[in-house]
């Protein structure tokens, strides 16, 4: 809930943005957005498109997509 919020808030201005942090926070947040558990290694990337218009909406809308899962070992 605490990432959501953080989320909410990033000006609309912004398309994009990279979130860095711990887990179980990050998988928790993936969750929620995709709807399925994804764990994430140490230092694991995801990738995450959403259909939505203001970073407001990312609580309320249809679930995202994981468009992209590295692992550390996969990143040259």
């Amino acid at each position: 809930e605490k990432l959501l919020t953080l989320v909410e808030q990033i000006p609309d201005t912004y398309q994009q943005v990279l979130l860095i942090g711990h887990n179980p926070g990050l998988e928790q947040l993936l969750e929620q957005l995709i709807g399925v558990y994804t764990p994430l290694t140490t230092a694991a990337l995801a990738r995450v498109e959403l259909s939505i218009e203001s970073w407001q909406q990312i609580a309320t809308t249809p679930p995202a997509r994981l468009t992209g899962l590295w692992q550390p070992r996969e990143l040259a």
